[in-house]
């Protein structure tokens, strides 16, 4: 079994906040702590924490046809295509 923290965004993670992880881990009986690549950069000011810390990569793959994700991206921020492509649709 295992639990979950939020944090926001862009948190600088301080000694308190390890702590809070830890216990959090040890109360679920975790066998590891896992972050994102991204949360780690910022915990690179706690090496002995960081080395018990297992890091997720996460890669995202938009859909293959770049042209038909612009087109649904201007449809959902209700944009005009030519605003947003820097370049008239002809």
């Amino acid at each position: 079994m295992g639990c979950h923290l939020d944090f926001p965004d862009h948190y600088r993670y301080r000694g308190e906040d390890l702590r809070r992880i830890q216990e959090a881990a040890s109360e679920a009986a975790a066998s590891m702590i896992v972050t994102t690549e991204k949360d780690g950069v910022h915990l690179e000011d706690f090496p002995l924490f960081l080395e018990r810390v297992f890091l997720l990569r996460i890669a995202m793959e938009i859909i293959p046809n770049e042209k038909a994700f612009h087109q649904w991206l201007v449809g959902r921020l209700d944009l005009p295509a030519e605003k947003t492509s820097g370049r008239r649709e002809e």
